[in-house]
């Protein structure tokens, strides 16, 4: 509004001549968002405050003036031009009058300063792993360069709500999130949001995830295998499409460790189906009771199986063979067989297994070694 002042040296009597004074509400700057924007790019501005008018106008660096668009009387958004090229330089903004003879600019809006700085865009590389569990919770890492262009980071998984991340120059790493439908394996794209509060930079980052059912071990045949031997393994969700390993991790303090022997080695395996894989057992492989856990990603295991398993060179057991059966007459000789002894952990089945060489006792019979047993004539032969 406008004031009528005239002037009086008694307080009774008051000149003709008066001077109107226009009287406005102070405008108040709170808050300027968002507080960074790229490099050589045209950005909007949201101003947040108290008592905007139609007349101001968004000041950058006290040389480009912009008309604002009034969104409600406490809030404005200024669109900032792409001139601004040098990174890392901040930009200042304020609101002033366009014409101001009497100077109320500075006293009115020039109390608090706001400023934005300009970043370059981030660059994003790859993602680890590429694929994870259907109920979320996977730990990923994006890599590319110039990724911290807000310390406030989220990762968006299609439509899942956004997991918080921590970020540096070159990496974000955050956890994945269950998809709205965590029943079915699926895609989704991968999205980076930038700032703590509206409104949010949301960028594409052009890279996917795979939402995949975590695999499980069921049986594993032979429980009792040699260094270097075949495991056949039972169990769900084998994907024959994806990379799939076999981690093997010995139950033995490392005080017990000898020679070049490894505790914990991983190897890759070979789907057979979505029900069965093989892998080997590695040659390096440390001796005794060992957990077997299988995974796609190398970041999310199945639950531990556990076998045994045996050092690689298997002695030789000396068995009398009769001489009649090969041809040779009645007199016996005697043939070297590598054979295992029997540890106890079986009831039924072959002599010995195929695959392992490990004794294995039908029908409840528990003899020493499968030499006793074919000398017994409990097993026809030793396979």
């Amino acid at each position: 509004q406008n004031l009528s002042i005239s002037y009086s040296s008694d307080g009774i009597h008051y000149s003709f001549e008066r001077v109107l004074l226009n009287v406005r509400v102070r405008i108040r700057m709170m808050s300027l968002q968002p507080s960074a924007v790229f490099v050589a790019e045209p950005a909007k501005l949201t101003v947040r405050g108290r008592n905007f008018v139609s007349g101001v106008q968004c000041l950058f660096n006290e040389r480009v003036r912009v008309e604002p668009v009034f969104i409600r009387p406490e809030m404005l958004v200024c669109d900032m031009p792409g001139s601004f090229r040098q990174v890392g330089h901040r930009v200042h903004f304020r609101l002033v009058f366009p014409n101001d003879p009497s100077r109320e600019s500075p006293y009115a809006m020039d109390e608090k300063r706001f400023s934005v700085q300009v970043l370059p865009r981030p660059r994003f590389g790859t993602v680890f792993p590429l694929f994870g569990s259907v109920s979320g919770g996977t730990p990923l890492v994006i890599v590319g360069k110039d990724l911290d262009f807000d310390r406030n980071v989220s990762c968006l998984f299609g439509d899942s709500l956004p997991s918080p991340a921590e970020v540096t120059a070159t990496e974000i790493r955050c956890l994945s999130l269950p998809p709205l439908n965590a029943q079915m394996a699926q895609m989704a794209n991968i999205s980076v949001r930038y700032f703590e509060a509206e409104p949010f930079t949301i960028l594409a980052t052009g890279l996917q995830f795979r939402f995949e059912h975590t695999p499980s071990v069921a049986s594993v045949k032979p429980a009792h295998v040699w260094q270097g031997k075949l495991l056949r393994v039972s169990g769900h969700h084998f994907n024959e499409a994806l990379p799939i390993y076999c981690h093997f991790k010995a139950m033995k303090d490392a005080s017990a460790q000898s020679g070049m022997e490894k505790l914990e080695l991983t190897v890759l395996a070979k789907a057979e189906s979505t029900s069965k894989l093989s892998c080997t057992v590695p040659a390096d492989m440390a001796t005794g009771p060992t957990e077997l856990r299988v995974t796609n990603n190398q970041v999310e295991w199945s639950e531990p199986f556990l076998l045994h398993v045996y050092g690689a060179k298997r002695p030789a057991v000396v068995i009398p063979y009769p001489r009649h059966v090969a041809g040779y007459g009645d007199d016996s000789i005697r043939m070297e067989l590598p054979v295992r002894p029997y540890d106890g952990a079986h009831k039924e089945g072959p002599c010995e297994d195929d695959e392992s060489y490990a004794c294995l006792a039908p029908r409840g019979e528990a003899p020493e070694t499968c030499a006793d047993y074919v000398a017994r004539g409990l097993c026809g032969k030793l396979q």
